[in-house]
C-alpha cells in the first residue's frame, strides 16, 4: 500500500478540489481528505488542519511545485505559516470547554 503525503491544506473544499484537478491534469494522482468534516463544520476546519491534498512520496517534489507555480498568491495553503508542532502546542495549552473558567457576567 501506497504512503499518501499531505502536499497542501485549504480552508475550503472547492481550493484543495481545484489543486487535485490541477496535479491529476500533470499526471500526478492526488486525493483529497477531511472533506466531509470541513464541509459539516466549516469553522472546526484549524481543528482538523483544513482539507488536505494528498499525494504519493514519489510524487511530493513535483506536486510541491506545480502547486507553488500554479496557485501562487490565488491559493494559500491553509496551514501556512502555522508549524504542526505550534498546533499540537496550541492545543494542549486550551483546557477543554467543561474546564475553561466561567466568563464574568454583565452587571
Amino acid at each position: 500500500m501506497t504512503q499518501l503525503h499531505t502536499v497542501a491544506a485549504f480552508d475550503t473544499v472547492y481550493k484543495a478540489e481545484l489543486a487535485k484537478a490541477a496535479l491529476e491534469e500533470a499526471g500526478i494522482p492526488a486525493v483529497v481528505t477531511d472533506r466531509e468534516i470541513v464541509s459539516l463544520d466549516w469553522l472546526g476546519a484549524p481543528a482538523v488542519g483544513g482539507v488536505k491534498v494528498q499525494v504519493a512520496e514519489e510524487h511530493l517534489d513535483r506536486a510541491e511545485e506545480l502547486l507553488n507555480d500554479k496557485f501562487a498568491g490565488d491559493l494559500q495553503p491553509f496551514s501556512e505559516g502555522v508549524s504542526e508542532e505550534e498546533l499540537t502546542r496550541q492545543a494542549l495549552e486550551t483546557p477543554p470547554e467543561d474546564e475553561m473558567p466561567p466568563e464574568p457576567a454583565d452587571e
